[in-house]
């Protein structure tokens, strides 16, 4: 964190931190040279890949001008920070706005902020290429004393390779809100002008009732486990909606883009109408933005089935039943779809997309438990003492703690000073010795692991088994209650991929690198020939727990940081910035609830954090040297 009166470039102040989080800040700053208040936000990114994505995207926030989004005025690195100069907005988000209310925005005013954004979103969309922001939300968005909305946080937008291209060539160096995510940005499917359209009506709706709309995961996986979709009509929650507002939300909302309005200028049309319909006659309607709403009369369209009466929360009047909408001009543009609130059919396809799609998002974390021992943990010069117990199964020799106060040494419990290369080799030789050593390890030739995962924030729970054989075969069952099951295998040259939804599919770029990387039961190689580079970053506390930090660069780009125990030695958190479903994914990983498995020693518990996703994985039982057939993990 930059502290006040720092100054950048020769030019830039620091005045105070405005916020921060596990990926940047962002700082109110005095432009000495022109004598005005600035934003600088900073990025904590240090690798080479990611400074080219951040200059990529500081080029693309430059050339914008509209009314709604700030000015970005320069962009520089100084040490490690990437930084970006933009334009400086007062005052509360209308996140904390809502909060400190605590109660919904009056419509008339949303309605008003809704279309300058449409039409800033037009604005971003029609250029050339199409600029997709990518992580709208109520904390992204400021008022300005005047009445103007501003469109703030611009780390995620990103350009669209051509007219008419998802958006997924380049990546970003951000992630995304989940709860305004719409369904393709989760499941890494690449963002269009409608991904957009879908967090926007998501804010609105937070804005219009004061609740945050369930996620799109939560959705999607309630309606295939048989369940109503828990997406409300917001007239439903706040009855001071008119229903023809609810409407425009709910199509817009709507978990296929395909059904979604085709492009920002309609939905601003379809508002524009509901508006009208929602303005008592001789009301006055404010409008903001460059260009007034054209209002075209929409055709009829058949009306659909509705979700039964929901009970009304504490507060509101009852809510009569929300009438049925005309349609909206189709201008090659479905038809509003039938809400997706209807109850489903319980074989719903949308089933085995979960199955699939957690498949993905729980992989990485699940092999990483999984092969937590024989992820690159052997030394190619010697073999770590080792005794065996009256049982005869190696076990793990005691340890003697290192000199918490001093740099890590070539001897345990040694002081003395060492090199840098010195530091790396005891640190990752005494984590090998710290599991069992590498005899234990070289014993075991197949690993069968179960266990249950979580994904608290969600609600969503189900069950895994991990099937592993030396050299490099691996197996990765998940099994969704009500759902499905997925597989994803790499028998050592082909990875691949099975559910009931995208049927069996053959894995490629960083997927299989990932799979391949993951799948070797143990190396003959240490760990730091297996990095592009290792450095010792010093200490830090995990949990009240020393630990000595080992900073990573993977050959696959990306960046790594181990945090090994400076009393056991073993490894108890790992960050990792890399390529992943949603371009560069920064990841948190704790390894806990250590136990002794013929000598070796297995996390029987990982939770992880990121963008996409929370897990808690817990493991059942572990049990190694049971005969496989090779059979399992070749492609189906």
């Amino acid at each position: 964190m930059l502290a006040p009166n720092t100054i950048l470039q020769n030019r830039y102040l620091i005045v105070r931190l405005l916020a921060q989080g596990g990926m940047g800040a962002i700082y109110e700053a005095s432009d000495q040279r022109l004598g005005n208040t600035v934003a600088l936000k900073e990025t904590f990114f240090s690798d080479e890949t990611l400074r080219h994505a951040f200059e990529r995207e500081a080029r693309l926030l430059a050339r914008l001008r509209h009314p709604a989004l700030p000015v970005v005025s320069d962009h520089f690195v100084e040490g490690n920070g990437q930084f970006l100069v933009m334009q400086f907005i007062p005052g509360n988000d209308l996140e904390q706005m809502l909060r400190h209310r605590g109660a919904p925005f009056p419509q008339n005013d949303v309605l008003v902020w809704a279309d300058q954004l449409l039409d800033a979103l037009d604005y971003l969309h029609t250029q050339e290429p199409p600029i997709i922001h990518r992580d709208i939300k109520p904390q992204n968005l400021k008022l300005t004393d005047r009445g103007q909305i501003i469109l703030l946080d611009f780390g995620l937008a990103k350009g669209s390779p051509s007219q008419g291209t998802l958006a997924t060539g380049g990546r970003s160096i951000f992630g995304y809100t989940p709860d305004y995510a719409p369904l393709e940005q989760i499941k890494a499917e690449g963002t269009d002008a409608r991904s957009d359209l879908y967090s926007l009506a998501a804010t609105l709706y937070t804005l219009l009732t004061g609740a945050t709309p369930p996620g799109a995961l939560a959705r999607i996986t309630s309606v295939a486990s048989g369940q109503p979709d828990p997406l409300r009509p917001a007239n439903e929650i706040n009855p001071n909606l008119k229903p023809s507002v609810a409407s425009v939300l709910m199509w817009a909302m709507a978990h296929d883009r395909n059904q979604r309005p085709a492009s920002a200028a309609i939905m601003r049309q379809a508002l524009g109408d509901a508006a009208r319909a929602a303005t008592s006659p001789g009301a006055q309607q404010r409008t903001i933005s460059n260009e007034p709403t054209t209002v075209v009369s929409p055709p009829a369209r058949a009306s659909h089935p509705v979700a039964p009466p929901h009970t009304q929360q504490p507060g509101w009047p009852a809510a009569p039943q929300p009438a049925m909408q005309p349609g909206w001009p189709q201008q090659q543009q479905p038809s509003m779809p039938q809400p997706y609130y209807a109850q489903p059919a319980r074989t719903s396809k949308a089933g085995w997309w979960v199955a699939g799609s957690l498949a993905a998002l729980l992989l990485v974390a699940i092999i990483g438990i999984a092969v937590y021992v024989y992820n690159s943990n052997q030394s190619a010069e010697e073999r770590a003492a080792i005794k065996v117990d009256e049982s005869g199964k190696a076990g793990a020799r005691a340890l003697q703690p290192p000199n918490t106060n001093a740099p890590p040494s070539n001897e345990l419990g040694s002081s003395e000073p060492v090199s840098g290369e010195e530091e790396i080799d005891r640190i990752l030789d005494r984590y090998v010795e710290a599991v069992g050593g590498r005899e234990a390890i070289e014993s075991v030739t197949t690993r069968v692991a179960k266990g249950s995962f979580e994904l608290p924030d969600l609600g969503v729970s189900g069950e895994t088994e991990i099937y592993a054989k030396a050299p490099s075969k691996l197996l990765v069952v998940i099994k969704l209650p009500g759902v499905g099951v997925s597989r994803t295998g790499y028998n050592g040259a082909t990875g691949w991929s099975q559910d009931q939804q995208t049927g069996l599919r053959k894995l490629s770029g960083n997927e299989l690198i990932s799979m391949k990387r993951d799948a070797d039961f143990y190396r003959d190689v240490r760990l730091k020939e297996l990095y592009s580079s290792l450095s010792y970053a010093g200490k830090d506390t995990i949990n009240g727990r020393e630990t000595y930090v080992v900073e990573a660069v993977p050959p696959e780009g990306g960046s790594e940081k181990m945090y090994f125990d400076a009393k056991t030695g073993l490894i108890i958190r790992d960050d990792a910035v890399r390529e992943g479903l949603q371009g560069m994914t920064s990841t948190e990983s704790y390894f806990e609830n250590f136990k002794s498995v013929d000598g070796i020693k297995i996390p029987f518990t990982l939770r992880q954090q990121s963008a996409l996703v929370k897990v808690v994985i817990n493991l059942r039982e572990v049990r190694h040297n049971v005969p496989l057939n090779d059979s399992i993990f070749n492609t189906p």
